[in-house]
């Protein structure tokens, strides 16, 4: 099934004539959440001075704290659990077709990490920094430097939101599944293999 061609709750596409290409619109919420996403590991602009260090941010604030970034990955992550033969394969399937100009969890994380791989230059001692950010967010290591410290939260989350999402699309997609069962339903898999007597 064809998310281009169908109108559910969390997107919709325009009627066109045929051989015209449809544009698909997510829906404002799956809008929001990943414009949300591809923010999380923006860091505090040299312009805004102490306000952010307490998050007292205006709405135009490049900044997204850290328990922003944990409540945006619960949310999506609740949202690609859920039983729903389109979300599953518009939310969990990095190969489906979407309409220029569309957007997809998928590509929003792969410009994510992309961010991501350019920014990490910038911090000395890296895995170290990780790991006593990492202690820190838990309690265990109270002198957390604040050099870069929104930039490795955004890490952490993020990391723990790619595990996330690893668990649910393998629990969703047994190895025994091919890919088009995945994304088309039991339905269009075509017959199941003779049994041998």
């Amino acid at each position: 099934m064809n998310l281009l061609t169908e109108h559910g709750g969390s997107g919709s596409a325009l009627q066109t004539e045929p051989g015209e290409e449809a544009h698909f619109f997510e829906g404002h919420l799956l809008r929001v959440l990943f414009e949300r996403l591809g923010r999380m590991l923006q860091q505090v602009g040299s312009t805004l001075g102490p306000l952010c260090a307490n998050h007292h941010l205006s709405p135009d604030s490049p900044v997204q704290p850290y328990e922003v970034n944990l409540q945006l990955t619960a949310v999506l992550s609740r949202l690609c659990a859920f039983s729903h033969s389109l979300l599953d394969e518009y939310l969990l399937d990095p190969f489906i077709h979407l309409s220029a100009g569309s957007h997809s969890l998928f590509a929003v994380l792969v410009r994510v990490v992309g961010e991501l791989m350019e920014r990490i230059q910038q911090v000395p001692d890296l895995p170290q920094r990780l790991l006593d950010t990492r202690r820190h967010l838990l309690g265990l290591h109270l002198d957390a430097r604040p050099e870069h410290l929104a930039l490795l939260q955004g890490i952490i989350v993020l990391e723990e939101f790619c595990k996330e999402l690893a668990a649910i699309a393998f629990v969703k997609m047994p190895l025994d599944r091919n890919h088009d069962r995945f994304c088309s339903g039991p339905e269009s898999a075509g017959p199941e293999p003779a049994k041998r007597s």
